[in-house]
């Protein structure tokens, strides 16, 4: 479970990361990369100084290393709670692009702030509105979803919904009803 708010340690980068266990280098190489901090990495080093809950990170680069932990851990399915909600517009694309690119692993992400640039990544939406969830939408990877997804919830240039949002993708992601 990557949260939208993450605990880091006044530690390394690298104890962050295994949290103070042992990790093989190509394990360790695999889930930076697969969490988009090899330029971080390659600038700063592994030995970096996180300072206390991240304060020498920005939001972003604090939400990779969570990634990354869950990737070093072998996680198959990542839940992704809020991850983007704290982050700046550019930012949040980052995170995002690097959760997009994680292969052989089903992402499960949480929010309620959706951009329509980010609709055709995943496999399924469910869209949950009302309390307690009054109107539930499960919406298939196809080509109606966008025509289905505009009559569930509002989506205009920048982003926006009025209810949460769970979006499946990968491997283990919802199969494609045909």
């Amino acid at each position: 479970i990557v949260r939208q708010e993450n605990y880091l340690f006044n530690a390394s980068l690298r104890d962050n990361i295994t949290m103070f266990k042992e990790a093989d280098e190509a394990s360790l190489d695999r889930a930076v990369a697969g969490a988009g901090l090899v330029d971080f990495v390659r600038d700063h080093g592994m030995g970096w100084a996180c300072g206390e809950r991240g304060s020498n990170l920005s939001g972003g680069e604090r939400q990779r290393v969570c990634i990354a932990r869950s990737l070093l851990n072998g996680a198959e399915v990542l839940l992704l709670d809020e991850i983007t909600s704290a982050l700046d517009r550019d930012t949040a694309t980052q995170v995002m692009r690097s959760v997009f690119a994680l292969d052989g692993t089903t992402r499960i992400v949480v929010t309620h702030s959706l951009e329509k640039s980010q609709l055709k990544q995943f496999d399924a939406i469910i869209v949950l509105r009302g309390a307690p969830f009054a109107s539930v939408a499960v919406l298939m990877n196809s080509c109606r979803r966008m025509a289905i997804l505009r009559r569930c919830i509002p989506l205009d240039n920048e982003s926006g919904c009025d209810g949460t949002v769970w979006l499946a993708g990968g491997p283990l992601g919802v199969p494609t009803q045909r």
